[in-house]
């Protein structure tokens, strides 16, 4: 009787660590699969980052271009030559 006790307890023991065993093993995967998830997240947002700066700076040079041919009309209508290489006479 002793025997098959002590032989229930210890197929339970090795149950339960086998339980605890799988249970880390799923933990682990989830902790893994958050981690993923997040890394990709950051790398999606800096890449819609970067988008927005790269569109901004894009935006900023039309500006810029279309600053410059204004100014370069106004000046034509007010009698001024364009010199090219941004230079007015």
């Amino acid at each position: 009787m002793r025997i098959s006790s002590a032989t229930s307890h210890i197929r339970s023991s090795s149950h339960q660590a086998a339980l605890r065993y799988a249970a880390r093993e799923q933990e682990s995967k989830e902790i893994d699969d958050d981690r993923a998830w997040c890394e990709e997240r950051f790398k999606w947002e800096e890449q819609a980052r970067l988008g927005e700066q790269e569109r901004q700076k894009r935006d900023e040079e039309e500006e810029a271009k279309a600053a410059k041919e204004r100014e370069r009309e106004i000046l034509i209508l007010r009698g001024g030559r364009w010199m090219g290489g941004g230079g007015w006479m």
